[in-house]
């Protein structure tokens, strides 16, 4: 999804089930892993609903059940 210039596509405006279907499962924050919640802790996002697709680090922003934005937690 790195290369995709139209990823954000594949996840914006989308429901927790509806990106269930599309990648087949998502990781909470407690089942993150250490690094991605050190990640999300000192983010600027730290207080907003999220979740990971699968167990990569493509982190999705909730607001109102709905992704609102998709961010590549490397680095962090």
């Amino acid at each position: 999804m790195v290369g995709d210039i139209h990823r954000q596509n594949l996840v914006i405006g989308k429901t927790k089930s509806e990106l269930i279907r599309k990648f087949g499962y998502v990781t909470s924050f407690d089942e993150a892993s250490e690094y991605y919640r050190f990640c999300y802790n000192t983010s600027d996002y730290k207080g907003t609903q999220m979740l990971f697709l699968r167990r990569s680090n493509w982190m999705v922003v909730m607001r109102n059940g709905r992704a609102t934005d998709l961010v590549l937690l490397k680095g962090c």
